[in-house]
C-alpha cells in the first residue's frame, strides 16, 4: 500500500501491521480535554489542547536539540497553527532553516521529536506537511518562493503552500525566521488581485451540500450512504472563507474565530454574517467534541427536524458568504 503525499510529493510506503488511525491509542491528556469541554466549552478546549501541545513539542525539543540546531524554528500549522485542536487531530509543522544545511542530519533530527508527539497520541500528518519531509525544510526565502517566486510555476501549488504558511504559528527556535515570512506573504497577497481570485476559486471548490430546493445532499452509496461530512460541508468552508478574507484585509491572527471576528470590526463582513459564521463554526467544534476521534459524518435521519433545519440554516449562510466571496474577488 502506498500514499502519495500532498506536500512531500512522494510516495511512502505504510507499514501494513500499523494501524493508521488513533482507535488503539488512549492519549493520556484525553480526560483533561474532555472535563475541558464540558466545564468550558469545545473552543476553549481547543485552544488548551492546541497550547498544550505546543507545550510538549517545545519540550521535546530542548531534549534533542544540539546548539548548532537552535538556529532553527520550528512552527505548527492546520488545526494546531489556528489553535482548534480536537481528538481527531494529527501534528503538522515545518522547519525554518536559518541556512540550507545537509538534509540527513535534519531528517533524523525531526523523526525523534514526530515519533515522541506520536507516542503521546498525536499522528503524523496523512498529506506529509511534516518537518520529516525534505519539502517542509526550508530558509524563510525558499519559502516565500513557494508562494511568491518564479519557481511557483504550479499555481494550484502556490495556493497550497500559501493556506499553510497562512496558518501557522512558531513554537520553538529562531521565531523572527517566521514572523518575516508571514508579513512579506500577507503584505503581497492582499495586493495581488489575481492571487485573490485564483485563491477563491481554489477554495469554492468545497460546494456547499444543499440541493436546489434546499434540501441536504448526502452520500448516495457506500459506508456512508445517507449521511454528509460535516467537516468539509462546514468547517473547511468556513476556515478557508476566513483565512482568504484575512489575508485581504492583512489580519494577521491564525485562528477561525478571531479572523471573523476582526472581519466583522474592520467591516470586510456584515455584522450578521459573521455572527451567524461565528456561530455555526462554534457549533460544529462543540458537535465535532463530542464525537470519536475520526467521526465527522452527520447522519441527517438520526437526527431531529429541528436539528436537520439548523444545519440547513448554517449551509445556508456558508452560501451565501461563499456567493460574496466570488463576487468581492472577481
Amino acid at each position: 500500500m502506498s500514499r502519495t503525499y500532498l506536500y512531500g510529493g512522494e510516495q511512502k510506503p505504510i507499514d501494513e501491521g500499523r494501524s493508521e488511525s488513533r482507535a488503539d491509542v488512549t492519549p493520556f491528556w484525553e480526560p483533561t480535554y474532555r472535563l475541558m469541554v464540558v466545564d468550558k466549552g469545545a473552543v476553549q478546549a481547543s485552544l488548551w489542547l492546541s497550547q498544550w501541545f505546543a507545550h510538549r513539542l517545545s519540550e521535546s525539543l530542548d531534549r534533542h536539540a544540539t546548539e548548532e540546531q537552535t538556529t532553527v524554528a520550528w512552527v505548527v500549522a492546520g488545526s494546531a497553527g489556528r489553535g482548534e485542536m480536537h481528538l481527531g487531530s494529527d501534528q503538522d509543522g515545518l522547519l525554518f532553516l536559518e541556512e540550507s544545511a545537509d538534509d540527513t542530519r535534519w531528517q533524523a533530527y525531526a523523526e525523534a521529536v514526530v515519533h515522541i508527539l506520536e507516542s503521546e497520541g498525536f499522528p503524523p500528518c496523512n498529506a506529509g506537511l511534516m518537518p520529516t519531509e525534505a519539502a517542509c525544510r526550508r530558509t524563510p526565502d525558499q519559502w516565500l518562493q513557494t508562494v511568491l517566486g518564479q519557481n511557483a510555476t504550479n499555481r494550484l501549488d502556490a495556493l497550497r503552500w500559501f493556506s499553510v504558511l497562512a496558518d501557522i504559528h512558531p513554537v520553538w527556535g529562531k521565531v523572527e525566521l517566521v514572523e518575516e515570512v508571514r508579513r512579506r506573504l500577507l503584505q503581497t497577497v492582499a495586493q495581488d488581485n489575481a492571487f485573490l481570485h485564483d485563491l477563491t476559486q481554489h477554495y469554492l471548490l468545497h460546494r456547499v451540500p444543499l440541493g436546489p430546493f434546499g434540501q441536504l445532499l448526502t452520500q448516495p452509496y457506500g459506508p456512508h450512504a445517507g449521511g454528509l461530512d460535516l467537516k468539509e460541508a462546514l468547517y473547511v468552508p468556513l476556515v478557508n472563507l476566513a483565512r482568504l478574507w484575512a489575508a485581504a484585509a492583512q489580519i494577521e491572527t491564525t485562528n477561525t474565530l478571531q479572523r471573523i471576528s476582526a472581519l466583522a470590526q474592520t467591516g470586510f463582513w456584515p455584522q450578521a454574517d459573521a455572527q451567524q459564521a461565528a456561530s455555526t463554526w462554534s457549533a460544529f467544534m462543540e458537535w465535532r467534541a463530542y464525537q470519536p476521534a475520526e467521526a465527522t459524518w452527520f447522519f441527517p435521519k438520526e437526527h431531529s427536524k429541528a436539528e436537520r433545519l439548523r444545519l440547513k440554516e448554517a449551509l445556508e449562510g456558508i452560501a451565501v458568504l461563499q456567493q460574496r466571496t466570488s463576487r468581492a474577488f472577481r
